[in-house]
């Protein structure tokens, strides 16, 4: 009977096939369950992004496409439920708009990055560092709030 390959096995069967030096250490990539968990703070733009680059970097591009898509839509719903927030004066737009969000990207898109490290991963991959990766999210955080302030003076309170 013959024996059943890894995965990594096959991968580096292929890339002698084809040439190509196996890769001797593991792939540098963020934890997807931190990301998730980040996501209630940092809204669920920052952990699409995450696990795209993710997706990227462990060579899965049409996964990778498709959290670009959710990156997408995340992006355009926080926009709009800022802009509805501050035309009605109600910060429930907001925060049903990223809490919704964060539930639909999690079952259509996040926990699958999260089985497929359980599955495929494991703790086979260097932990890539959190501190660019917040101190832009908290950047373009801060930034918003600036261009939501200029436009509640000049565009939602005329008159």
């Amino acid at each position: 009977m013959a024996e059943e390959k890894t995965l990594g096995e096959i991968l580096t069967e292929i890339k002698a096939e084809k040439g190509e030096a196996p890769r001797t250490e593991p792939l540098e990539l963020w934890s997807p369950d931190v990301a998730i968990m980040l996501s209630f703070l940092l809204t669920p733009i920052f952990g699409t992004f995450i696990h795209m680059e993710n997706w990227s970097a462990l060579r899965e591009s049409g996964r990778a496409r498709k959290a670009r898509i959710f990156l997408i839509i995340c992006a355009t719903a926080v926009v709009s439920s800022v802009i509805f927030t501050e035309l009605y004066h109600n910060n429930a737009y907001y925060a049903i708009s990223s809490l919704g969000m964060l539930l639909v990207w999690y079952v259509a898109d996040a926990r699958a990055q999260v089985k497929y490290f359980k599955e495929r991963v494991g703790n086979n991959f260097r932990r890539k560092s959190w501190l660019r990766a917040i101190a832009v999210a908290m950047s373009a955080y801060i930034a918003m709030g600036v261009v939501v302030l200029v436009l509640n003076e000049s565009v939602f309170h005329i008159g």
